[in-house]
């Protein structure tokens, strides 16, 4: 790798520079894989026992049809059903829970649920939580924000739940190169019934369905509530192990996107309706935040969510005002207080607005007119969070910059330590990759050695991989795409298939990573091929660009040289 210096290109660079979109890259197209070992060692005594952050009730979940149970999450194997321990199923870990449903009456009825969990009731435990447990499903880990549960309408009683609650097919669609979306592989372990739908997690609620594999092998159907909450359904009974790719647009993670529509843009079909009490009580909220239905869309969110994101833990006391005034006009409460209080005050302005929650975290998401859904974090209160799983998966590079602005406190919240992969200051967060996988330029910009260094994974006990570059530019300016293509085989030649592959950017040394630019998943015949472009925030010099295989279930990883 070689820098380019010669005059014409350095007056290029500052006619570009003016326009702050160039970045000089030296990019080499390898053809070798090399597998570089990594042992890791985890210290369990130093790990604090983590508890729920909102116990999942026993008797509240999905209600397929009248007479069944809901939805349950299992942690452990002694609360695990020993009905189907079929060796086709790819072991349990400790680091994975169990999505299920019970149904007695072993009636149903596929097209309609009654709910997710039923309904969210808001509460008055807004104190500071103990250790936080949340569990990684997809790769990349979108810590800590899997979608497992969304409701977006708001009930006369206060309460939160789907308000469509009719399914709808979600097709699988034939994987394509997309540079708007990225890729992510989902593996649970599901406890099926005859006949419902289970909840499983998502990524976003605009995701594709990509690929499916169920084993032991089934007949699978997924299906999409008005919430677009994901369920899956499976022509057996008992335990199977399931295997899916979803994608998401870029979008939904940076929150950037948000035009200059004003709150009236709004689709009419979309506006939710408040019952007549709450409305009069968000009419309250609004005053007290300073936002006027004559705001713009922009302005007005960048309110709400400052508002909401400066709320702390502590108590509240009882009084003649409903919960949802208390919480927010007191600023009391933690994750699930604010992502509730914000619901409500958002559909008050018109604005369609979702309260999304996984076992360990409760974030919000809002439409925006010409920009989809955008996923917003409030923050919350906790100790620290433990990772079960992390450490075996990358964490998804998002940018983590947004346009609400940061409150003090918020930064440095668990929810955004473990969004940068557990890095800088704030509450404590456990278990995650040791790597830098933020998605943000390195520490040292200008790929020094004396940062972290980047170790590529290998598994040797499973059938080794090759990992190639066949085709990526030579040169490239900042903020400009250019298309990479290459392929995995095994070390015969033979093709592997559906195989996740991350693009990043690596200092010339191949010590330190700098940014990932994408991921992208193979073919038929293993090839992939995607465009990708080089951040604003990355200095012009000499880089390379390196394909990295994840490895699945048959293959160990490797990457191009």
């Amino acid at each position: 790798m070689r820098t380019q210096a010669s005059t014409s290109l350095t007056c290029r660079f500052h006619a570009w520079f003016m326009c702050g979109a160039v970045c000089v890259l030296a990019l080499s197209a390898s053809q070798k894989a090399v597998a570089q070992s990594q042992d890791r060692v985890k210290d369990t005594n130093s790990t604090p026992t983590p508890v729920r952050h909102e116990p999942v009730p026993v008797k509240r979940g999905l209600t397929a049809a009248p007479g069944a149970s809901p939805a349950v999450l299992y942690e452990s194997d002694d609360e695990m059903p020993r009905n189907d321990r079929s060796p086709d199923v790819a072991p349990r870990t400790s680091d994975e829970i169990v999505y299920r449903t019970d149904n007695l009456s072993r009636t149903s009825e596929t097209t309609t649920v009654q709910n997710v969990r039923d309904v969210v009731q808001p509460d008055r435990n807004t104190s500071r939580e103990p250790w936080l447990n949340y569990h990684v499903v997809f790769d990349p880990a979108v810590i800590p924000f899997k979608r497992n549960s969304a409701k977006d309408t708001v009930r006369a009683d206060g309460g939160l739940t789907v308000g469509d609650t009719v399914l709808r097919d979600v097709p699988i669609r034939a994987p394509e190169a997309d540079d708007g979306r990225s890729t992510f592989l989902g593996s649970v372990l599901v406890e099926f019934s005859p006949g419902i739908p289970v909840p499983i997690p998502s990524v976003s609620p605009e995701s594709r369905l990509l690929s499916v594999e169920v084993a032991p092998d089934a007949q699978a159907q997924f299906f999409r509530d008005g919430a677009d909450n994901l369920y899956v359904q499976a022509s057996l009974t008992g335990r199977a192990r399931v295997s899916y790719v979803l994608d998401a647009p870029h979008n939904w993670f940076t929150a950037k996107s948000v035009t200059r529509a004003r709150l009236n843009d709004i689709p009419q079909s979309m506006r939710p309706m408040l019952p007549k009490p709450i409305a009069r009580d968000a009419e309250k909220v609004l005053r007290r935040i300073g936002i006027s239905k004559r705001d713009s869309y922009k302005a007005a969110l960048r309110k709400l969510v400052w508002w909401f994101r400066s709320f702390s833990p502590g108590t509240v006391e009882a009084g003649e005002d409903s919960l949802y005034l208390t919480l927010a006009l007191s600023q009391r409460g933690v994750c699930r207080h604010r992502s509730y209080a914000f619901v409500v005050t958002a559909h008050a302005l018109g604005i369609p607005a979702r309260y999304v929650s996984n076992e360990a975290h409760v974030f919000v998401e809002v439409y925006a007119p010409s920009a989809g859904w955008l996923r917003i974090d409030l923050g919350g209160g906790a100790q620290g969070m433990n990772v079960r799983g992390g450490e075996d998966h990358e964490p998804y590079a998002a940018d983590l910059d947004d346009p609400w602005g940061f409150p003090p406190g918020f930064r440095f919240g668990y929810s955004q330590r473990a969004a940068r992969g557990g890095q800088g200051a704030g509450n404590p967060v456990e278990g995650l990759s040791s790597s830098n996988a933020t998605g943000m330029p390195a520490s040292v910009p200008d790929g020094s050695k004396s940062a972290t260094p980047y170790v590529f994974r290998v598994n040797r006990n499973k059938q080794p991989s090759f990992t190639q570059l066949t085709s990526v530019v030579s040169s490239a300016f900042r903020g400009e795409g250019f298309q990479v293509a290459g392929r995995v085989t095994t070390m015969s030649g033979q093709a592997v298939r559906g195989g996740l592959v991350r693009i990043q950017l690596m200092n010339s040394e191949l010590t330190q990573r700098i940014v990932i630019l994408g991921h992208v998943r193979t073919d038929e015949n293993g090839a992939f091929s995607t465009r990708v472009a080089i951040p604003l925030e990355v200095a012009p010099g000499e880089w390379q660009v390196i394909a990295e295989f994840a490895g699945d279930e048959i293959h160990g990883p490797s990457h191009s040289e």
